[in-house]
């Protein structure tokens, strides 16, 4: 196996490693992480070593060319408030010209993945055996978390120990499991992406029994990192997984598995719920979705409303070409509702001072293209993901074996969503487009191999 091939797969197993590998973070936020790490190694290896360069579908690269063409015209017409823009002691064309980067590195780290995708022979169980070793590695540690949340001190030092190998300042969140990464719901941005592939172990594989207590050991972890993002992803995956897997699903077993897991999941919160809150922090949560009082009451809703609505209101101003990629923190503070200043964060990103370590966010991506490249701008990278899509659902057609191409697009499903609830692109979502798009070049090689097998049996020959 090739190095770049290694630090590929080597970069799967420390995908959990979300925001919390030091070097990654500082100079390539918000990729940081330890995939984005060892893909970028990687990529240059792989830039040295390779001769040919295989490129993903051209509808593809035309959506993501027209995406380019609006991400300099809106840059065009706001570079002199670029020039004169200053936030936290940052000018604006510092950002916008550090984000050109961050999109060059985004593009060749796609490049990296597809390429290595096509590459290997057994690229699909490669990412399958080492997506779950990534798994179990990071579960082991959310265990360990657990434990010390229930106050056992040894489980406190052990964890203690990890954390002083690559966590340097970062403090966890008490009572929340996040296993590696920064942030509770950043683990569970991570774990969306692991659940399509143990449902569909769970249905495939014949070790049933091993895959349904680690899909156990999957929702104790869910649960303990109280995010609704997580939850909500989740539920939009399991859907799409019934959809995409319906005839080979057996009903029967599943509402039984499922039924087992509410039992221990809810025997389990009546055992630890004093600890960590239990199902009634998880009911309270979602109450603050539903009831406006809550709702309002709620400091986090309240600044994740806040700057999407800021984001939506710089959208209005500028429909056409927005304000610049990059450049909505240098016009946020004029744009937050005033009912959202009752939050401390909308108060901090409001304050304009040199030093501060937390960039204002929109919350929202497609929210925030819209303010930043316009509404041309934001309908190619909608244009992008729907090319995305497109490519592997027309491919299931075709496909001489494509389970793993209905996985991927389940993932991709969790990925364009968590879209909603996030203000950037991470390596995880390049992680899933790359597969999805190499997965379906490669199915359309082996159909073409097998059209090819039955003309040479046939005794049909090619002029």
């Amino acid at each position: 196996m090739r190095i770049e091939s290694r630090l590929f797969y080597l970069g799967i197993i420390l995908m959990p490693f979300i925001g919390t590998i030091a070097i990654t973070k500082k100079i390539f936020y918000p990729l940081g992480s330890g995939l984005f790490l060892f893909a970028l190694i990687g990529s240059f290896f792989w830039l040295i070593r390779r001769r040919r360069i295989e490129i993903p579908s051209q509808r593809v690269l035309w959506f993501i060319m027209v995406f380019v063409i609006f991400y300099f015209i809106s840059g065009a017409v706001n570079l002199p408030s670029m020039f004169r823009s200053v936030w936290q002691g940052v000018q604006g064309i510092e950002r916008y010209l550090l984000s050109m980067g961050l999109w060059s590195v985004e593009f060749i780290s796609l490049l990296y993945m597809y390429n290595i995708y096509l590459s290997e022979k057994n690229a699909r169980e490669r990412i399958s055996f080492f997506l779950l070793i990534s798994f179990f590695l990071s579960a082991g540690c959310g265990v360990v978390e657990f434990i010390s949340i229930l106050g056992n001190n040894a489980a406190t030092e052990v964890l203690s120990g990890i954390d002083s190998l690559y966590r340097g300042e970062l403090f966890r969140q008490p009572f929340r499991i996040q296993s590696f990464a920064s942030e509770p719901s950043q683990y569970s941005v991570y774990l969306v992406v692991i659940f399509p592939l143990l449902l569909f172990k769970l249905i495939k594989s014949k070790h049933i029994l091993f895959y349904a207590l680690s899909l156990v050991l999957f929702f104790v972890l869910l649960f303990a990192t109280y995010s609704r993002t997580g939850y909500f992803i989740i539920l939009i995956e399991f859907f799409g997984f019934c959809f995409f897997f319906r005839r080979e699903i057996r009903w029967e077993k599943l509402c039984m598995f499922c039924l087992m897991l509410f039992l221990i999941l809810g025997g389990g919160g009546n055992l630890v719920g004093d600890a960590i809150g239990g199902s009634e922090r998880v009911v309270e949560m979602f109450a603050t979705l539903l009831s406006n009082d809550i709702v309002f009451s709620n400091m986090s809703n309240m600044a994740r409303f806040g700057a999407t609505m800021a984001a939506m209101g710089i959208f209005q101003d500028h429909i056409f070409f927005g304000v610049g990629y990059d450049q909505f923190a240098f016009y946020a503070a004029n744009y937050y509702p005033d009912w959202a200043y009752m939050s401390i964060e909308i108060v901090d990103w409001s304050t304009n001072y040199s030093g501060r370590a937390a960039w204002p966010p929109a919350f929202n991506y497609y929210v925030r293209l819209l303010a930043e490249v316009g509404f041309f701008g934001a309908l190619a990278w909608i244009g992008v993901l729907w090319s995305v899509w497109r490519e592997g659902w027309r491919a299931l057609a075709v496909g001489i074996e494509y389970d793993y191409l209905k996985v991927y697009l389940i993932m991709f499903l969790g990925q364009a969503a968590i879209l909603f609830n996030t203000s950037d692109i991470s390596i995880t979502n390049i992680f899933v487009a790359a597969v999805i798009l190499a997965e379906t070049r490669r199915l359309q090689q082996e159909s073409f191999k097998k059209k090819e097998g039955l003309s040479d049996k046939c005794g049909i020959t090619k002029r």
